[in-house]
């Protein structure tokens, strides 16, 4: 048995109960499934926008540092928690806010710089972002969205998926000769820029070779069947003597 054809149980990070989730929800039962889970869409986080030059309503990912003390406020009712702050960068400034969550907000340091993804709007005249998420400048690339389900985020499959990838050798299957002819990249690398893609040329040149896969895997299936059919319906031949000839006429 290959090692593509492992439970998916059995990958790090996954488990018996979240299994279940991959599964039931979303069909995925062995690495081989889970590797080909690609993405639906991605989140450009690799050309941060000048907070001058943001687009309203819009999703953007910006680069800045937080020029506030963290404020903490409290609804009427007090089920709703805010943590507001600001950002800034050479351009401009917005007001950020999120919700319940406290241990992130308090994580979150004055004057340190992260990237802030999410919509910006208008309010009186401020700037505002609300609930974007917020990470280190480290990650600041093209992120993958996958096909995700309740109880199972994008975040978590993303996560996932990268340790696969780590972890586990990809492996060629088409001759070097077809790879040039068509202009293809590698497999291996094919899965690795469409789940984690460098740039938007990497994707469309992985989404190339995929497409490919897919288009030769149906053309080789179709053949297959029509030869076993050809052979199914044939009838054997067999010469006839010249006795049996004969007896077939009046």
């Amino acid at each position: 048995m290959s090692y593509y054809d492992t439970d998916i149980k059995f990958v790090k990070g996954i488990g018996e109960k979240r299994a279940q989730l991959f599964k039931k929800r979303l069909g995925l039962f062995t690495l081989q499934d889970l590797i080909s889970h690609y993405p639906r869409t991605y989140e450009d986080w690799s050309n941060p926008t000048r907070i001058e030059d943001v687009p309203y309503n819009e999703y953007v990912c910006v680069k800045a540092k937080i020029s506030s003390d963290i404020q903490k406020k409290i609804t009427r009712n007090k089920k709703i928690e805010t943590y507001q702050f600001y950002i800034y960068d050479r351009t401009g400034q917005i007001r950020v806010t999120i919700f319940n969550n406290k241990y992130f907000a308090e994580s979150l340091k004055k004057e340190e710089e992260y990237l802030f993804y999410g919509k910006i709007k208008w309010s009186g005249t401020f700037r505002d972002m609300a609930s974007p998420e917020i990470r280190s400048v480290s990650e600041c690339k093209i992120r993958p969205i996958y096909p995700a389900t309740d109880g199972l985020t994008s975040r978590q499959i993303e996560k996932i998926m990268a340790g696969v990838l780590e972890n586990f050798t990809i492996s060629e299957y088409l001759p070097e000769n077809i790879i040039k002819q068509f202009n293809l990249i590698s497999h291996p690398e094919a899965v690795k820029q469409v789940h984690f893609p460098e740039s938007k040329t990497k994707i469309e040149q992985a989404r190339k070779r995929l497409a490919f896969e897919e288009l030769l895997l149906l053309r080789l299936g179709l053949t297959g069947l029509k030869n076993r059919t050809r052979n199914k319906n044939s009838r054997k031949i067999t010469p006839l003597t010249d006795d049996e000839i004969f007896k077939l006429f009046p």
